[in-house]
């Protein structure tokens, strides 16, 4: 997540350098507004994504009912399948 706040946090900046210049056009201006917007959108989205289920985890954890349902199919990232051994051996 750091690399792209730093990505995105380095093209808000560009981009907006470029846009404070008296030497573009309106369209250019438009143009790199529209790039800063999306970059951040994309981050914002990105980010809450990712705090929402970092926020659940916790609270899953300190509620066991929810900690049954929801953990359980997080787990640790591995497949449920990994551990069971095959007949035979």
């Amino acid at each position: 997540m750091e690399i792209r706040s730093i990505l995105v946090s380095a093209c808000t900046i560009y981009c907006g350098l470029y846009f404070l210049t008296e030497d573009l056009g309106d369209e250019s201006k438009i143009i790199l507004f529209v790039i800063i917007i999306v970059a951040n959108v994309y981050f914002l989205y990105y980010w809450i994504t990712k705090m929402f289920g970092v926020g659940l985890e916790l609270l899953a954890r300190k509620i066991p009912c929810i900690e049954r349902r929801i953990l359980r199919r997080i787990a640790d990232g591995y497949d449920e399948n990994l551990y069971i051994k095959e007949k035979g051996s």
